[in-house]
């Protein structure tokens, strides 16, 4: 018996790209024509110089009269070649992420972005700890709180302990 051979194919990410058209001039905003019967939508991206790569979808899928994303995206999908040519099947909407990073720092007071060029303000990294979100981000903070007051020193060996972070200022 002959070795039997399963061509595989792989799950990718392609980031930072955005959409740029469609081979289906009554397509100009969804992913396919779900009213088009059998047939297929390609979308070419626009960050691709020349590679050509394309965003392939089935008029059948179930997202096909969802509205193409604004703006630049990561897509994770299946990469495959087809007429020499690259072609990215996404599964489902969960396979296209906004590449923007959301602020998390959007709507609340004080100033900074929490980098060592532009650290939090105090009132800014108090607001944030107090939201308790699971951040593991380093964050650089400038400015003094009278919090720390709280520190207090060892007689035995004459050391100084300090909260080490911001929600340990807030406790």
């Amino acid at each position: 018996m002959e070795p039997r051979y399963r061509r595989r194919k792989a799950r990718h990410v392609i980031r930072n790209v955005s959409f740029k058209s469609s081979n289906n001039p009554k397509v100009t905003d969804t992913f396919a024509d779900a009213d088009g019967g059998a047939g297929s939508v390609s979308w070419t991206l626009n960050e691709q110089d020349g590679k050509k790569v394309i965003v392939y979808n089935s008029n059948f899928a179930k997202f096909a009269n969802s509205k193409i994303p604004t703006g630049k995206v990561d897509i994770t999908g299946i990469f495959k070649r087809f007429n020499n040519q690259w072609e990215i099947l996404i599964r489902s909407l969960d396979d296209i992420k906004s590449a923007e990073k959301a602020d998390p720092f959007k709507g609340l007071p004080g100033k900074g972005d929490g980098t060592q060029a532009n650290p939090l303000d105090i009132k800014r990294a108090l607001a944030y700890a107090k939201l308790n979100k699971k951040d593991a981000t380093t964050y650089y903070i400038k400015g003094l709180s009278h919090r720390l007051t709280r520190c207090h020193s060892s007689m035995a060996t004459h050391a100084t302990t300090c909260p080490t972070t911001v929600q340990q200022l807030i406790n």
